[in-house]
């Protein structure tokens, strides 16, 4: 049973039961939102114009148990979710992928960039997001020697290595977390500066 302090009409603190269970009920309110919103997602019309959803759960919460396998999975979220109309084909097996974030494996993608430009990278995956539509794979590469995202759509192929990386895969990702919001950081900065639009600064290759 909880309290509420409430003003009583001397100035000084009087304290009522809360005899009904707001928070229960408020709890239920707010789940009945996410379930209708959840339902219209999955109707046949989708959700509608540039409408997204974004979904985690608190995984380090007390008592919760989650198996081995899924940590990499539920543990490490998606950035965003994409839009339940538009569908960009990957063209790399994603499950092969997750397998690799999961052992610390490292890949050679054989890439074209946004210029259609060719190369081949070693790649060190730790995560998988979204941008807008298209999926992305959050990765150290080797020959940029540094934090750079992979749009899935534009792999040409992909070798996935023996070789393993030896840095802690959440050392990787908090370190491109720090880097990501600095740089956002500075991206604001200079928008404001010159009275810009500001947008989102990125590492897509």
């Amino acid at each position: 049973m909880k309290s509420y302090g409430l003003e009583g009409s001397d100035g000084g603190a009087a304290v009522a039961d809360d005899m009904i269970g707001y928070d229960t009920l408020m709890q239920d309110a707010l789940r009945g939102v996410v379930r209708a919103a959840l339902q219209e997602a999955a109707s046949p019309r989708g959700l509608p114009g540039k409408h997204h959803f974004y979904i985690t759960f608190r995984t380090h919460a007390p008592g919760v148990v989650i198996p081995e396998h899924l940590r990499p999975l539920l543990m490490e979220p998606a950035l965003t979710a994409t839009s339940h109309n538009v569908v960009v084909t990957d063209a790399i097996d994603m499950a092969r992928v997750r397998t690799s974030i999961r052992a610390q494996g490292k890949i050679a993608l054989y890439y074209r960039d946004e210029q259609h430009r060719e190369t081949r990278r070693v790649i060190w995956p730790f995560a998988v997001g979204y941008l807008d539509a298209v999926r992305l794979i959050m990765a150290w590469c080797e020959m940029r020697k540094g934090f750079r995202h992979f749009r899935t759509d534009r792999v040409i192929a992909a070798e996935f290595l023996e070789g393993r990386y030896t840095i802690p895969r959440a050392k990787l990702r908090a370190q491109w977390k720090k880097e990501l919001e600095e740089e956002c950081t500075r991206a604001t900065d200079t928008a404001r500066r010159w009275r810009m639009p500001i947008t989102a600064a990125g590492l897509v290759e």
